[in-house]
């Protein structure tokens, strides 16, 4: 896909899971560890992570919910939220780019994340030390992709036009949800980073 970016960029959201870091290791170290079916694991995810983001149960309620559900008991892991994050791995092309985007456009993070999650990446500097313009976080809003409040929500924390904003994120459902409101957008492919970085860059005139 061919991209090109209608009015001046004056800032740039990037979106976490997926563009910043891979996050699906957990799930697959659980199926590991317990001797579970993936896919078993990922159907439960499916039907409960809506919930988790929008911070209506916390992380550790799901961790209850996949042994109940699973049928399968666990005494040792008293911190899911620690556990979920200590599987990210950190993608180092999408985090040069967010260090090279600093010093010339506002740069935020908007995505759906549960809570407890985003202080556990800090303290294990899963992301580079950048001092955000705006934070967007599904679980302390309510809200979560695609709905349009919580575009129009990370619309006013961004302090810029929407027409002016660009959305990085890995899922079309999201970045539909952000064009509805007049976002630019960009489609990150998870699995190929590096040509994904190269085209932002080159659209940002980062090169």
């Amino acid at each position: 896909m061919l991209y090109y970016f209608e009015m001046k960029i004056k800032f740039v959201y990037f979106d976490l899971g997926g563009v910043a870091f891979h996050f699906h290791g957990g799930l697959k170290e659980l199926a590991k560890k317990y001797s579970i079916q993936y896919q078993d694991l990922e159907n439960v995810y499916k039907r409960y992570d809506g919930t988790v983001c929008r911070g209506e149960i916390s992380a550790q309620e799901l961790w209850e919910i996949y042994k109940n559900e699973l049928t399968f008991s666990d005494e040792k892991l008293k911190d899911f939220a620690e556990y979920w994050v200590s599987n990210f791995e950190p993608i180092k092309e999408t985090q040069e780019l967010m260090l090279s985007c600093v010093s010339k456009y506002k740069i935020g993070i908007l995505t759906n994340i549960y809570k407890g999650v985003y202080s556990k990446i800090l303290e294990m500097k899963i992301l580079p030390d950048i001092n955000w313009d705006a934070h967007t976080h599904s679980c302390d809003i309510g809200f979560v992709k695609p709905e349009i409040e919580i575009y129009q929500i990370a619309t006013e924390k961004a302090k810029t036009n929407p027409e002016e904003i660009l959305f990085i994120d890995d899922n079309n459902n999201f970045i539909e949800g952000a064009k509805k409101i007049g976002w630019q957008t960009f489609l990150f492919d998870e699995e190929n980073p590096r040509d994904s970085v190269f085209q932002l860059r080159t659209l940002l005139n980062l090169n």
